[in-house]
């Protein structure tokens, strides 16, 4: 979704390239920079590199604010896809919009409607 790329990084990333593979600089915001400070965003980082060729390395530096990813440029590719997937805006919802959302989920259900219309993928949280 490109209001992911909008919201958490800025326009224009660095990239430097070495033997085949290519090293991109995610500048983070404020927000993102917090997320990936989580229990939670460390076991994300662990998923995105599952998906990623072997040889994929992500490394967040705080002090330079960035996310750090070398690989090749089709990997490069995939991790930023799904790091744009996961650091997406988190958005609080009334319990009756929640409780509406999580029932109707399966088969032709709002939430499914909502990421088919908008093109982004939506996450509920269960807690």
């Amino acid at each position: 979704c490109s209001l992911l790329r909008n919201t958490f990084f800025a326009a224009h990333s660095n990239m430097a390239s070495r033997g085949g593979h290519i090293t991109v600089r995610l500048p983070l915001t404020e927000q993102a920079l917090s997320v990936t400070q989580t229990v939670r965003w460390r076991r994300r980082l662990r998923e995105i590199k599952a998906n990623c060729p072997p040889d994929t390395v992500l490394k967040v530096y705080k002090e330079l604010r960035v996310l750090e990813i070398t690989s090749t440029p089709e990997g490069v590719q995939i991790a930023q896809q799904q790091v744009e997937e996961r650091l997406g805006p988190v958005k609080e919802l009334s319990t009756a919009v929640w409780q509406e959302l999580l029932r109707t989920r399966q088969g032709l259900g709002a939430l499914n409607l909502i990421q088919k219309l908008t093109d982004c993928r939506l996450h509920l949280q269960r807690n």
